[in-house]
């Protein structure tokens, strides 16, 4: 089994986990050994495959893990974001390459069914959760949804990957009228988490549903409209909308309306900018640690919580050495080739928007499941829209027999 393969198990491994989350004791770590796993994985994946850019940026992303194991304060905080930071670079940096996607593409396609089946299964896991009065919250007076997850984000975040994973299996087969469930079906369950931010990022996989299989069909102008309707009603009846309104009037975050509408990330925002500005020159290279943000957060805003903003929080635990690196490697990620050896607008557009607007908003590096989405996205994104398939498989192996894969 190639190590490819293997780092494809490992993210619906690392998805299971999470979606039984509370199912497992807590004694057992066992997100953080599937993402130690996954880090292994990818190292192989560099040592097979090691190009002289490589080598530049693992010595820099190591000088930033040596920076942030220096300040270690708290374990539990410091080496999470660590092991989470480096499995993110690790993964963006490789998966910018085309030779590295078409092997994950060619592996996703000799999985055939059995990824399928997979997305399924962790699907049924979502959907069985329903029943579960525990599994049920009031946040802000609303009434969301997080399954067996720990938070609607993290739930958010696989409800994407499980989207990612149908957009893959779908690539290069034929999509029935029926099979749109596929993606409604997580699309209406995301909706009811209270997660806002990952909405958008939802409707970016809808764009490329759109783009690779609908635009073809003849009854799209019927369709369409349809897909609206049903957009409309799930955010009508859902959490989401709620929480527009109601963050928009919660006294208990601000008396500004722009800074409740914000979920209060526009008031520690401005603590950690400040924080930032008021360090040394030492502090401002190289930050204090992942651990002293979470206690400025903590003592200044009552909640011990990052900035929910990579940028951000990379730029106060890592500094600007860690923040910038973390730029370089998203350059790279956002600008890469397609199989026709072109960057493409479009392709650029969805790959920017799916990624961009969660790492401010939210934060991508820590959500694993999302960033991992963002790798299956990469995987969909490889074939140019407007190329022909046959015109594809052409190209691919044209690339493969020069590159002597």
């Amino acid at each position: 089994m190639s190590y490819y393969r293997v780092y494809i198990w490992l993210i619906m491994l690392n998805s299971f986990v999470s979606l039984i989350n509370k199912l497992i004791p807590s004694s057992i770590p066992a997100g953080k050994l599937v993402g130690f796993m996954q880090v292994f994985i990818l190292l192989m994946i560099y040592v097979r495959n090691l190009k002289k850019k490589d080598v530049l940026f693992l010595f820099g992303l190591f000088f930033v893990d040596v920076v942030i194991l220096i300040q270690i304060k708290d374990l539990s905080i410091d080496l999470e974001n660590a092991m989470f930071l480096t499995a993110t670079c690790l993964a963006l940096w490789k998966f910018s390459g085309i030779k590295e996607r078409i092997m994950l593409s060619n592996e996703i396609e000799l999985m055939g069914k059995t990824l399928f089946y997979t997305a399924n299964f962790l699907l049924f896991i979502v959907c069985a959760g329903l029943l579960i009065s525990s599994n049920w919250f009031f946040v802000n007076g609303q009434r969301v949804y997080y399954g067996f997850c720990d938070s609607g984000h993290k739930l958010s975040g696989n409800l994407c990957l499980i989207a990612t994973v149908y957009l893959c299996y779908f690539k290069n087969r034929q999509l029935k009228l029926i099979d749109l469930l596929y993606f409604l079906l997580p699309f209406a369950l995301l909706s009811v988490t209270g997660s806002r931010t990952y909405m958008v990022s939802f409707l970016v996989f809808l764009i490329v549903l759109y783009l690779l299989k609908l635009r073809s069909y003849k009854f799209k102008q019927l369709l369409v409209p349809c897909l609206l309707v049903g957009i409309i009603y799930f955010l009508l009846n859902s959490s989401i909308l709620q929480r527009f309104v109601l963050m928009g009037e919660n006294q208990y975050i601000s008396d500004n309306f722009w800074e409740a509408t914000s979920s209060g990330r526009l008031i520690w925002w401005k603590i950690d900018i400040e924080s930032f500005l008021q360090a040394n020159i030492w502090e401002k290279l190289f930050g204090r640690g992942f651990t002293f943000l979470y206690n400025l957060n903590e003592r200044l805003y009552g909640l011990r919580i990052s900035a929910h903003n990579d940028f951000l929080t990379l730029l106060l635990s890592t500094g600007l050495v860690g923040m910038l690196g973390y730029c370089v490697v998203l350059k790279e990620w956002f600008f890469k080739k397609d199989i026709s050896g072109k960057i493409t607008p479009i392709t650029v557009a969805l790959v920017i928007t799916a990624y961009l607007w969660n790492a401010m908003i939210s934060g991508v590096y820590g959500a694993q499941q999302y960033m991992n989405a963002n790798i299956l996205l990469s995987v969909v994104l490889l074939n140019p829209f407007s190329v022909r398939k046959k015109q594809v498989k052409h190209g691919r192996d044209l690339l493969l027999d020069q590159r002597g894969i």
